[in-house]
């Protein structure tokens, strides 16, 4: 089981942070009529944060395992481990970028 979460690590993370993005937004858009109020921009921008964190923080711990590994499958999961966090990455940034870059 804990393979799979390394594994799937970064995919987690990148759907933890969709959810979280769209929720936040969502229930902000129905308690005072708008996405963008100043407490949604604030909870999406540090959930962002917090998941690129988490995303570095994978990519930081399945790259050295994934050029120290002897084992072939132990190489594969932490190359794959790292792929997904990278792409994480990439997606969580993106997503919040619009947050991050506002006003």
């Amino acid at each position: 089981m804990a393979r799979w979460l390394f594994l799937l690590g970064g995919m987690i993370v990148w759907l933890v942070h969709f959810l979280g993005a769209y929720g936040v937004a969502s229930a902000a858009d129905v308690i005072t009529g708008q996405a963008d109020a100043a407490g949604a921009v604030w909870g999406v921008g540090l959930l962002t944060l917090a998941c690129a964190g988490a995303d570095v923080a994978l990519l930081a711990l399945a790259l050295p395992r994934a050029r120290s590994a002897a084992d072939g499958l132990d190489r594969f999961l932490a190359g794959g481990a790292a792929l997904g966090a990278g792409l994480s990455l990439l997606a969580v940034v993106w997503q919040g970028l619009p947050v991050l870059t506002a006003k």
